[in-house]
């Protein structure tokens, strides 16, 4: 019953599911993923025990607890943990990389990760997320990443050979930053600039540079947004336009693809409601008339077969 249990369980953490729902109760109507999934493959399952443990009301022990639930995310984690310290033990070499976000609740979370080479595979496993909401000091977060570090058994003595950031100055800068107070530590871990983050900042500095470019890009923008401001708009066409993130570029390559792949589509819809024949108030008509002149221009078109072609 517990190997069961245990199925499940390693079923809803690697689809990222949460276990529990509002209420777990026998008469529940929605009683969180765990219990019904449990449940769903109790009913198939050709052991009694399991099928009577989570198709009855058991009092003495079903497994569907929320301390239960708990103990086997617990049991999952050390199993992982362990099997993470026993890499980086055999390990030779090893790199740290770190970063900082805020999530939905403006909790500030950083994400601490480990690379290295395992049976001639490079590997990086998240080991730890912190929260440095309070203090983003470069002092605070170098001592949270020892903290993570200690944790899957990185000393001192360990052979740390780079570390990864971002170019924030408190992470990167050459005076007093996480990476300055890591080779006082570890004095072979050379810092390396993230190339994804750098390649945007270089993409971004040089788009700002070329006038054409930046008014393009500030037309994908005002063209998505012009969709995804109004329900009634966004119907009109078969799938939604991909909003463009200020701070990640690859998400402008995905919008220049979905713009250039659906051109005439987009043609046709700004047409229509610039015309006015469904009812669109006055300020949507003109809009969507000035975007329909600006996108069928020879000078967008172009940019949108260049930046498909380099993205």
């Amino acid at each position: 019953m517990l190997k069961h249990h245990i199925k499940a369980s390693v079923y809803l953490a690697a689809q990222g599911l949460a276990f529990r729902g509002h209420n777990q109760g026998q008469g529940g109507a929605n009683r969180g993923n765990f219990v019904e999934l449990v449940t769903v493959l109790g009913e198939f399952s050709s052991n009694a025990m399991v099928n009577k443990a989570v198709t009855d009301f058991n009092p003495v022990f079903s497994g569907l607890s929320s301390d239960i639930q708990n103990d086997l995310i617990l049991c999952l984690y050390e199993h992982l943990a362990g099997e993470i310290k026993r890499r980086i033990a055999a390990a030779p070499f090893l790199s740290v990389m770190a970063d900082e976000t805020t999530d939905i609740s403006n909790m500030s979370q950083m994400a601490v990760s480990v690379r290295l080479v395992h049976e001639g595979t490079v590997c990086e496993y998240l080991v730890d997320l912190v929260d440095v909401s309070s203090d983003r000091t470069a002092e605070t977060l170098t001592a949270c990443i020892c903290e993570s570090l200690k944790f899957v058994g990185i000393t001192k003595d360990s052979m740390i050979i780079g570390q990864s950031y971002d170019g924030a100055s408190n992470m990167a800068g050459s005076m007093n930053s996480v990476q300055v107070n890591l080779q006082k530590i570890w004095p072979y871990a050379e810092f390396v600039h993230c190339y994804a983050h750098k390649w945007a900042l270089v993409a971004q500095s040089a788009s700002k540079r070329i006038p054409d470019v930046s008014l393009f890009f500030g037309f994908l923008h005002n063209l998505t947004k012009f969709f995804r401001a109004s329900p009634k708009r966004a119907t009109l066409l078969t799938s939604a336009l991909l909003a463009a993130s200020s701070t990640r570029w690859l998400s402008r390559g995905k919008s220049v693809s979905t713009v250039s792949s659906k051109f005439s589509e987009l043609c046709h819809v700004l047409a229509r409601v610039s015309t006015n024949s469904e009812g669109f108030d006055s300020g949507a008509c003109a809009e969507a008339k000035g975007l329909v002149m600006q996108l069928r221009s020879v000078k967008n078109v172009f940019l949108l077969m260049l930046f498909r072609k380099i993205f």
